[in-house]
């Protein structure tokens, strides 16, 4: 189970800090202007960094039909599959019995059919003035992708049509000969094919074992005597338990013994692969699987960050993406635009572990929270033209809203495709991470704790937060936690941004310097300096270019173009990690929930 998401109550923030938001009235003017004109922060004026949750009604528009609208959504038009239940044709155990319902109604849902919305328009315009800090979508089309929002900003939580896997084995396959099965021939849709082993047999107990086993046994009768005599029924009944379960491990144990020649004979005389016969499925997220481990990551991250969370067109009845409203700090502003009001603090039944991060729109200590009652596409449309923005997002409309014919393969070819962090270059890289956060010059006395609690105070001074989370500093493997946690941040990265993460903190840690600029300017600095594209380029190895710029890219990979630091002319304004909330901010850790299907 998980605990309920929850933010701080209004009337547990100060009076003048809430007024603070939005000017102390929430509207979508005061949201337009938020965008308009930035937020200050220590002093200076900065771009707002924006965190967009989307869902099916971004989408709709284009003529892709979302899943709940009574009489229109595809739950209420699967009755030609004989299905059980709506939402069975995206569980994972009925695809495996049944994978013909999910296959056809893939031919509906596979991007090149539907061009971008002017929601997603909207949203690469945001992504175009540096305002974007990350996309999070439960959608499945692919349209962000085809509206050219940059990988590394898109968070797709319920998975996408970009790569496929065997639901059984986890072996990648090629998405294009899934969809030329499904095309050919629905009944027999991909099977996996690929090699497994066959796992030798399990050893058995020692003797030695069994002996402890026959010894514990022995014990019982006069522990049972001695609770009798007691009076104790509860001790009484816990030895018969314990005497139960030694039991059952001892006949189980010698049964194992005695079976395990003949069954190590036979594997040894057996073949020691077998072809898997799983089916391959689309990355699409279905009922009984994780999300991402992308979404969790970058969601935790994001929230501490987000001056705007925007949300489009989603229902925010399935958790955990509803928990987004509760990922951003009290502080933050929050605009729905959607024609119903959804995701309330007061509805009649809200999702489990919803808590108290529902909107507040009709009540008295709203101070953040602004509807614009309208479908995705004219609410941005009202959006830009509150932000002067409506020439420029028509413009852009009129350049991404064209037909794509090769869309599927613009998908395809967008899905960064890594290799297993073990065998990586992110591997070293990470343990070098670990000894630098080990090695810096602090007393020898210091404790792990205090090494990372140090480690994380220098990155903050250079605008990072710590790449890996939720190590238990105390613990004697603090090692394998660390890679543990850096093998999560590897899969919800991918490679590019990874190495760039974990090199730019190494350097961090190891240079030595405690200068209050960010790193997005130091490095330009140094790199504008005669010959030290050589020496900047070793301390950020394995990062190699040929060219002081392209070392500036690979180093801020994790990051969009237009947010990454230039040679030639002032630094954009970047969004980094910004450990330092805002006067009044409050931050709170957020359990993880249970995860779900498609929305």
């Amino acid at each position: 189970m998980g605990a309920a998401a929850s933010v701080a109550e209004p009337d547990d923030l100060p009076l003048a800090a809430r007024r603070a938001v939005l000017g102390g009235t929430p509207s979508a003017e005061a949201v337009a202007r938020l965008l308009r004109e930035g937020v200050v922060c220590g002093g200076e004026r900065r771009p707002a960094r924006v965190v967009v949750a989307a869902g099916a009604g971004l989408s709709v528009v284009a003529g892709i039909p979302d899943f709940r609208t009574p009489g229109t959504g595809l739950y209420d038009n699967l009755e030609k599959y004989g299905l059980p239940t709506p939402e069975s044709v995206f569980t994972l155990n009925y695809f495996k019995e049944r994978p013909q319902p999910f296959c056809e109604l893939a031919k509906e849902l596979i991007p090149g059919s539907y061009q971008p919305t002017i929601g997603h328009c909207f949203l690469r315009l945001l992504e175009e003035k540096g305002l974007l800090l990350r996309l999070f979508t439960q959608n499945i089309d692919g349209l962000e992708r085809l509206a050219g929002i940059s990988p590394e900003l898109l968070v797709e939580a319920h998975g996408s049509f970009a790569d496929a896997h065997c639901v059984e084995c986890r072996q990648q396959h090629s998405i294009r000969a899934w969809r030329q099965s499904i095309e050919d021939a629905a009944e027999h849709p991909l099977r996996c094919g690929a090699p497994r082993a066959v796992e030798p047999p399990k050893v058995p107990p020692t003797a030695e074992a069994l002996e402890e086993l026959r010894k514990e046994l022995e014990l019982f009768p006069a522990k049972r005597e001695e609770a009798w005599k007691a009076s104790n029924f509860g001790e009484l009944t816990n030895v018969g338990i314990r005497e139960a379960r030694v039991k059952s491990d001892l006949e189980t144990g010698e049964k194992e013994v005695a079976e395990f020649p003949q069954k190590w004979a036979d594997w040894e005389a057996g073949p020691k692969t077998f072809e898997c016969d799983g089916l391959v499925k689309p990355d699409i997220v279905f009922f009984g699987e994780s999300l991402p481990a992308r979404f969790t990551y970058l969601s935790d991250r994001d929230g501490q960050q987000a001056d705007l969370l925007l949300v489009l067109g989603t229902s925010l009845k399935v958790m955990p993406f509803a928990g987004i409203l509760g990922k951003v700090d009290a502080l933050c502003p929050r605009l729905l635009i959607n024609r119903e009001p959804v995701g309330l603090l007061v509805q009649d039944e809200p999702p489990m572990f919803f808590g108290n991060v529902g909107f507040r729109f009709n009540e008295s200590n709203n101070y953040r929270d602004v509807h614009l009652a309208n479908d995705c596409d004219a609410g941005c449309l009202e959006l830009a033209r509150l932000c002067g923005w409506s020439a420029e997002l028509q413009a852009l409309a009129e350049k991404l809203r064209r037909p794509q014919p090769e869309a599927f393969d613009v998908i395809v070819e967008s899905q960064e495709l890594s290799p297993a962090f073990r065998s990586s270059e992110a591997s070293k890289v990470a343990l070098d991470l670990l000894e630098a956060i080990k090695a810096v010059p602090w007393p020898p006395s210091t404790t792990m704790a205090e090494r990372f609690a140090r480690a994380k105070q220098t990155l903050e001074v250079f605008g990072e937060i710590l790449l890996v989370e939720n190590v238990e500093t105390e613990s004697p493997e603090v090692e394998e936690q660390f890679m543990s946690s850096a093998a999560v941040a590897y899969d919800a990265l991918g490679e590019a941004a990874f190495l760039a993460l974990a090199t730019r903190q190494r350097f961090c840690l190891r240079s030595g310097l405690d200068v209050p600029k960010r790193l997005s300017q130091l490095l330009p600095e140094q790199l504008r300096k005669p010959g030290a594209l050589a020496e900047v380029q070793q301390s950020l190895a394995p990062l190699k270019a040929s060219s002081a710029q392209e070392l500036l890219d690979l180093a801020f990979a994790d990051r969009p173009r237009p947010r990454r630091p230039k040679l030639d002319g002032p630094v954009p304004p970047a969004l980094p990690a910004s450990p330092a909330s805002p006067p009044g901010r409050r931050r709170s850790s957020k359990p993880k929930r249970p995860s779900k299907g498609p929305s």
